[in-house]
């Protein structure tokens, strides 16, 4: 197995790149601000980040799957538990444990979704905010 090794002028030179695709490939109307984390103790949707969707409801479902990435980083601690210790604990089988880690994470997740605009990440900047599109947002 190799490993890849990028200097930081490469790495400078591959971000120019990137900035000037993404200026002549995006369009301000394709971009949204999506939050996610977990609800609860976890103290809600904490990260957001600017992100390239076709519509509102590619947005959501992009948002889902951030929370879903977040419950699953937790899993195995805090009480969040994996489909083994749901069989374990509950004493069901592994398709009945799925059902109940589904039902679980359902209940924890926390995302939504905002259409780019100043005031929308504006109110995002007091969180984790990301904004990868700063060459096309200004």
């Amino acid at each position: 197995m190799g490993f890849l090794y990028i200097n930081e002028k490469k790495k400078i030179e591959m971000k120019t790149k990137f900035e000037k695709f993404n200026e002549n490939t995006v369009s301000i109307d394709n971009l949204f601000i999506v939050s996610h984390g977990l609800g609860g103790g976890f103290g809600g949707a904490q990260d957001y980040i600017v992100i390239e969707a076709d519509d509102e409801e590619d947005a959501e479902k992009q948002a889902y799957e951030m929370a879903c990435e977040d419950y699953e980083g937790y899993v195995g601690m805090y009480g969040l538990r994996d489909i083994d210790e749901i069989m374990e604990e509950d004493e069901v089988d592994e398709m009945e444990a799925e059902d109940i880690y589904n039902d679980d994470r359902e209940s924890w997740l926390d995302y939504s979704v905002e259409k780019w605009s100043k005031e929308a990440e504006k109110n995002a900047e007091g969180h984790h905010y990301q904004n990868d599109y700063k060459n096309i947002t200004g």
